[in-house]
């Protein structure tokens, strides 16, 4: 073989290698971009699963169990107007304290079973109603630290819920964390 013919078959191969470095990272560096855009709306499309979805569309027992003892009277709130009516049965429905706790734990029971098999087990996850006086933890599911989180991701909604079809109350804001 000649010189030329050795110079040309390694220039060749060395020109193929570097095309299918360049494309393996092109196409790896993709992937990556994705991901990291579907972890940043994560947190989003939980706060949106909560916002549109009708209690009437949920299949959880203990929703059906809220529902049959009448602690949940109209179907067709969201998961959102829900847990906000809950809310204001805690701050401002209730006399007694025994009252009070009841709602408490009933939003947070609801919000456990409800994001339970929506909420990855790798992800902590907090529900938070943040109101002009204080914020205020309805639920949080806290696998890892939020202080030792590697990232934090949070979406907010406005929030409100008709009180006997005379009067809202809110608007208050509503903010979903999901961390890892």
């Amino acid at each position: 073989m000649n010189k030329r013919a050795y110079f040309f078959i390694l220039d060749a191969f060395i020109g193929g290698a570097v095309i299918f470095l360049t494309l393996m990272i092109l196409l790896n560096s993709d992937n990556t971009i994705n991901q990291r855009a579907r972890e940043f709306s994560e947190a989003d499309e939980y706060l949106n699963f909560l916002d549109q979805t009708q209690i009437q569309d949920l299949n959880n027992p203990y929703v059906n169990t809220l529902i049959l003892g009448g602690n949940i009277s109209d179907t067709k709130n969201t998961i959102i107007e829900q847990i906000h009516y809950f809310h204001y049965m805690i701050y401002e429905g209730c006399a007694t304290q025994a009252c009070k706790n009841y709602y408490n734990d009933t939003a947070r029971t609801m919000l456990a079973n409800i994001t339970q098999g929506l909420v990855a087990e790798k992800y902590g996850f907090d529900y938070l109603i943040k109101d002009s006086e204080a914020n205020y933890s309805i639920f949080s599911k806290k696998l890892n630290e939020l202080t030792k989180a590697r990232t934090v991701l949070v979406a907010r909604r406005i929030a409100f819920v008709p009180i006997n079809k005379t009067r809202i109350y809110g608007p208050n804001i509503v903010e979903v964390k999901v961390w890892y």
